[in-house]
């Protein structure tokens, strides 16, 4: 639930360009690297297989997102309610945003997902941060760059749009370095009390393959 309610922020706010300093990133940067954390929690305790079927289910979630905000704006308002035209300049952007993000969300999602998995194997199960870094950093660069290029391309300059990579991506793996403690934490808690500590040894790592194998 944390996962999907984290994206859908995501997407509603990503449309926010903020700036603090010379830091510029979309505000959606203050919720979605949570999705990594959590992706990642579901990988190393129950293996790709299951991370998978979460990943598809929160691309469910956003696409139906989008289809029901897309059509209260079509909805006719209350001749004395003053905010439609805002209330549309926010729901409207959605759906470009949904493509940028949902591309930008499949193929970092994936390969984060994947990273880890094939690391847990190589590293024989040790150094989970330098894990967590690395699958974080490569599925982070992913995403920022397939997402800001989709998302606002011919909107702001490509001068910007380098910036938004940059820092989204510098933002990111920040993210998932300051609450590594936190992560081990989760971690080390679901794999005591679930008796799980899965290794995908077997999997079969096709995105598209729902099915559980044991």
């Amino acid at each position: 639930m944390l996962y999907v309610t984290s994206l859908l922020i995501a997407n509603v706010t990503a449309f926010k360009i903020v700036q603090i300093g010379s830091v510029i990133f979309p505000a959606a940067l203050v919720i979605f690297p949570f999705s990594y954390i959590f992706d990642d929690i579901l990988t190393e305790v129950y293996g790709y297989q299951y991370s998978r079927r979460v990943i598809w289910t929160g691309l469910f979630c956003i696409l139906l997102f989008c289809l029901l905000g897309k059509i209260t704006t079509l909805l006719p308002p209350a001749p004395f309610w003053p905010f439609q035209a805002a209330y549309s300049m926010v729901l409207d952007s959605v759906p470009r945003i949904v493509i940028a993000s949902s591309t930008s969300y499949l193929c970092s999602e994936f390969l984060n997902s994947y990273l880890l998995a094939k690391l847990k194997i190589a590293l024989a199960g040790k150094h989970y941060w330098l894990r967590l870094i690395i699958s974080t950093g490569t599925g982070c660069a992913l995403d920022s760059l397939l997402f800001c290029s989709i998302a606002f391309t011919f909107m702001i300059s490509w001068n910007n749009v380098a910036l938004l990579i940059f820092w989204q991506w510098v933002i990111k793996v920040s993210y998932e370095i300051s609450v590594i403690p936190l992560t081990y934490l989760i971690t080390n808690y679901l794999k005591r009390v679930e008796s799980e500590d899965y290794y995908d040894y077997e999997t079969n790592f096709n995105p598209f393959r729902l099915k559980i194998e044991k």
